[in-house]
């Protein structure tokens, strides 16, 4: 029996979901990606099918964005406000 495949949301080293966001009518499917350099913490969402992308990015190390997928924090709180 042949395999069959399975379509990626993501390429390795990012994170793909669909979300409900506080605000959205329905879960929003995203990618995102972190990333740290000298400091500077950076999270770039991405919500394909709707056209839209968030990039943050802050200098402080320690902040603490929480994970989108546990529906609260600061991650979570900024996409509902970018794309709901």
């Amino acid at each position: 029996m042949a395999r069959r495949a399975v379509p990626r949301l993501c390429r390795p080293g990012r994170l793909g979901l669909h979300r409900p966001l506080a605000g959205c009518a329905e879960p929003v499917r995203l990618v995102e990606r972190r990333g740290i350099v000298d400091g500077v913490q950076t999270r770039n969402l991405l919500a394909p099918d709707l056209g839209r992308v968030l990039i943050l990015f802050t200098p402080d190390a320690d902040l603490e964005f929480f994970e989108i997928w546990r529906g609260e924090g600061l991650t979570h709180d900024l996409a509902a406000a970018a794309f709901c």
